[in-house]
């Protein structure tokens, strides 16, 4: 039979257990690497990184097939003082022109946004395709991915025919 003072011991003992495994817990999870500082883009396409003050959000070009026009989907944010001319050039292709004023975002691809349709996509959808884009004095090299209408919040936005620029 056990004593009133080893069952107060034990109880005791495994309070204290828990009471050390939860503070090394905390301790633990504060060694883990912060995720939210690292640099990503939350949907499907990519962002910018080097361009000044101008930031393209979330670039993809939408195509029906390798060879056909493409759309350039996503925006333009401008947080300079002055309107920029930002031109977007394809791997192989005519660049598109979009003009940014100060403070503004213009979006692209979108009814309400601004057209740029290149006249011809190197690349398939599914494959990534270079563009440069230069925003004043600033240049970025990436590669934006090319999606069809397969999904259907594409669907409606592949183009069909002919280039245009703004």
């Amino acid at each position: 039979m056990r004593r009133p003072a080893d069952r107060r011991t034990a109880r005791l003992g495994r309070t204290a257990t828990l009471v050390v495994g939860a503070a090394a817990l905390s301790l633990l999870a504060g060694c883990a690497p912060n995720e939210t500082d690292a640099f990503y883009a939350p949907s499907d396409g990519l962002d910018t990184r080097d361009l000044g003050d101008v930031r393209g959000v979330n670039l993809l070009v939408l195509s029906s097939g390798e060879g056909d026009a493409g759309s350039l989907h996503g925006a333009f944010t401008n947080d300079g003082g002055s309107t920029v001319q930002i031109q977007v050039s394809p791997e192989g292709g005519s660049p598109v022109t979009v003009p940014v004023d100060a403070g503004d975002t213009v979006y692209l691809g979108t009814q309400d946004g601004e057209d740029a349709t290149f006249a011809s996509v190197d690349v398939a959808p599914g494959g990534l395709l270079p563009l440069t884009i230069t925003a004043g004095e600033a240049t970025e090299d990436i590669s934006v991915p090319v999606l069809d209408g397969t999904l259907p919040a594409y669907s409606d936005s592949v183009p069909s025919t002919g280039p245009s620029a703004g």
